[in-house]
């Protein structure tokens, strides 16, 4: 979980500039870098043949040391070799190799070597599956150890019924053979024993999520494609609701909740768990009770079952009786990226007649999901089109595609949760804000009490470094936030957008959100954003009326930053007229005393 205060930068999803065409000289320096790589491995293996080699397992002898090493580091650029000693290479590799002698079927060995040399590696012997790498990388930043490199060889292994390791194959595979990922992280200097055994704990946990995630994988889909299949069978009736083709909002549309589902199973959804939960009254408040035997992936074991995923309370009630519920998890997924988990639940009548039991899904929704067209996504759909609908607005003429781009470019987790009636004001405030230089504020409050999601448009030219931490600053102060993250948008147009969720300590374990003078921080936001031109712009505007435009482009730039931090922007349009009526040869001096003076310096 984020820690109080703690600011979460996010992953840039600007392209990486294609690559200039490899010349010729490139491809010879890469050529011969390959063949350093391998004369420095064949070295390797010679340097050992003089030393005494770590004991071997059982299977193996000093003759597949050679083919131990090559295998190790095949998959490495040749850049991250050349230029290391060889021994430190050979030895890194069967280091390795030692740990993975005994390996029980399904373990995971996960060990952190503190005698190399001046720093420590971190290794893992498991079996091969999705997500490994960046999940013990994940996990490895997240106990704030810096990480210097990682090796990461896909290995084949032959090994008994004990897990005794009997061949490193290298090249063709017996019947029998076993695909292992060996992670070596080599960290950025030594770590201490406390740490070291977090690191270890920390990331037992990681891959028993991750192993629950690859094992069930197949039933995590199938349990998506079996709600689907139930939704589009139902009669219509969901409680004692209208049906469900009656009324607008799609969250109560059996028919999209199943489109969503077939269309998450449809590579736009990385599944990582599942647990159903009943809905119950307990003495006025709602509560939930987990379905044992429900859990899969991340969320398999029956013994985290008193801890929900997602908070219920009184306030939340009607939000968990929808159709279709799409959320984000109180907890950071510890598999693939340490992002807050995204949360499907679809609520259909339980076995208990009134009892409302909710089929929850999360996992995290992967680029493409952000990127595809409003038009495409199920729910999504709906939402955009109601919103149309309901705006006034003819969907065919340049208004109606202008307010269809504000939905297209809107934040994607926005549109995946907020409902129709709190979408469509804000929608029509930024259709009309486009290309005009203001800063404007859009606060929402999530239904559980968790989290505020603070849509913030400011002039693009405003828009820097300094003015995005000092709003930051502001919404933690201001909401009373534990942690917050943002998310940028800049294009061509004159504004740019930031996208803020700020995160609330949770107190006596119920969350709840401050109330909140939404247009004074708004205010607050907007002279954060303000700059001493801006201040000059409006001493010109007061002073020349028209003509301040025209004069801002004359002097805009004439005042260097030295000056702007010692003087008001209204006493620069003074020195400018001073400065405009002195004629050739004559000097003019104003002598002045600073509010606050230096302290003297010492003798």
């Amino acid at each position: 979980m984020a820690r109080p205060g703690t600011v979460h930068q996010p992953i840039s999803t600007t392209p990486e500039p294609a690559p200039d065409i490899i010349r010729p000289a490139d491809m010879a320096a890469l050529e011969a870098a390959r063949t350093e790589k391998a004369h420095l491995l064949d070295l390797a293996g010679e340097a050992l043949a003089t030393e005494e080699v770590p004991e071997l397992p059982a299977g193996l002898t000093d003759d597949d040391v050679p083919a131990v090493v090559h295998s190790y580091f095949r998959g490495e650029p040749a850049a991250e070799v050349v230029g290391h000693d060889p021994g430190s290479l050979a030895r890194l590799a069967l280091d390795h190799l030692a740990l993975a002698a005994v390996r029980p079927q399904g373990a995971a060995l996960v060990a952190v070597d503190r005698t190399v040399g001046g720093a420590s590696v971190l290794r893992v012997v498991t079996d091969d599956m999705p997500f490994l790498v960046d999940s013990v990388a994940a996990e490895v930043v997240r106990q704030k150890v810096v990480l210097d490199h990682v090796v990461h060889p896909v290995v084949s292994v032959r090994r008994d019924i004990a897990g005794n390791l009997l061949q490193f194959c290298d090249g063709a595979d017996p019947a029998d053979a076993i695909h292992e990922s060996w992670i070596a992280v080599v960290l950025a200097g030594a770590i201490d024993d406390e740490a070291a055994d977090d690191l270890v704990a920390g990331l037992r946990t990681v891959l028993a999520d991750v192993r629950g995630v690859h094992e069930d994988a197949e039933k995590l889909k199938a349990r998506a494609l079996d709600l689907a299949h139930f939704l589009e069978q139902e009669n219509g009736h969901f409680l004692d609701a209208e049906p469900a083709s009656t009324t607008e909002d799609p969250v109560d549309d059996p028919h999209e909740a199943a489109a969503l589902l077939r269309w998450m199973v449809d590579g736009n959804f990385v599944f990582l768990g599942a647990r159903d939960v009943d809905l119950v009254d307990a003495g006025g408040e709602a509560a939930t009770t987990a379905v044992p035997a429900s859990g899969l992936g991340v969320l398999r074991a029956d013994t985290d079952m008193s801890t929900p995923v997602v908070p219920v309370s009184a306030a939340a009630r009607g939000a968990l009786g929808r159709r279709v519920l799409v959320t984000k998890a109180d907890v950071r997924s510890t598999v693939h990226r340490p992002a807050w988990l995204d949360v499907v639940a679809i609520a259909l009548p339980g076995p208990q007649g009134s009892r409302i039991r909710q089929h929850r899904i999360v996992g995290l929704f992967p680029t493409g999901a952000y990127t595809a067209s409003v038009t495409e996504v199920p729910l999504v759909r709906r939402t955009a089109a109601a919103v149309l609908a309901r705006s006034g607005v003819d969907a065919g003429s340049h208004t109606g595609k202008e307010l269809l781009d504000v939905l297209e470019t809107y934040p994607r987790d926005e549109l995946l949760q907020v409902d129709v009636e709190e979408l469509l004001p804000v929608a029509l405030a930024v259709l009309h804000l486009r290309e005009r230089r203001q800063t404007r504020l859009f606060l929402r409050r999530d239904p559980f009490g968790r989290f505020f999601s603070a849509l913030v448009y400011l002039p693009r030219d405003r828009y820097t470094t300094e003015v995005r931490l000092a709003m930051q600053q502001l919404l933690l102060s201001t909401l009373g936030g534990s942690s917050i993250e943002y998310t940028a948008r800049s294009t061509e147009s004159v504004l740019t957008r930031l996208h803020f969720v700020v995160r609330v300590q949770a107190r006596r374990g119920v969350a709840a959100l401050p109330e909140v003078d939404v247009p004074e921080l708004e205010r607050q936001l907007a002279a954060a954003a303000r700059s001493w031109t801006d201040d000059l712009s409006d001493v010109l505007t007061a002073e020349y009326g028209v003509d301040a435009e025209r004069r801002l482009a004359q002097v805009a730039d004439a005042f260097p930053p030295a000056y702007q931090a010692d003087f008001p922007a209204s006493t620069a349009v003074g020195d400018l007229d001073r400065l405009e009526s002195l004629q050739p040869g004559e000097l003019s001096l104003r002598l002045w005393t600073p509010a606050t003076p230096p302290p003297a310096s010492a003798g």
